[in-house]
């Protein structure tokens, strides 16, 4: 019965930190020169995406992950994730790249100083984020930390 409720307190927490994580760091980041909206302009954000529940002896975990399948448009000719420029041509497996501040002529057109994905991740421990998301979450099923 707890471990059923601590998988669904995960599956919260989970949820939470996307949210955080697509709210905070890949659309003031990633989307922050204000694309053009067509059909591909929301594959990346929409690329992330946490693991099914994995339960083992003493732990239930779950891995945020970079879902390249996602992106499923590909267009060289008018530079859809990817050009004849590019090397490789096809992007798409890249795109994270955004997150470390690596430019590209692609998808970046101001350097940007700030490690993205290092932010995200000081933010979410050491500012405690995490601890906060996790603590809301286990309160509602009845576990406080002391």
């Amino acid at each position: 019965m707890l471990d059923v409720a601590i998988g669904n307190a995960l599956e919260d927490i989970a949820d939470e930190v996307l949210e955080v994580f697509l709210e905070d760091y890949i659309w003031k980041f990633a989307y922050i020169d204000d694309p053009q909206k067509y059909q591909r302009t929301n594959q990346f954000a929409d690329a992330w995406e946490f693991t099914d529940l994995k339960r083992h002896a003493y732990t239930v975990s779950k891995e945020l992950f970079y879902n390249e399948a996602k992106l499923t448009t590909f267009n060289p000719r008018k530079f859809q994730h990817g050009s004849k420029y590019s090397s490789p041509p096809d992007v798409r497996n890249n795109l994270p790249a955004i997150l470390e501040g690596k430019r590209s002529s692609l998808w970046i057109s101001v350097e940007r100083k700030v490690k993205f994905w290092e932010r995200f991740i000081d933010d979410m421990i050491s500012k405690g984020e995490l601890t906060k998301i996790i603590d809301k979450h286990f309160r509602k099923i009845g576990l406080v930390r002391f």
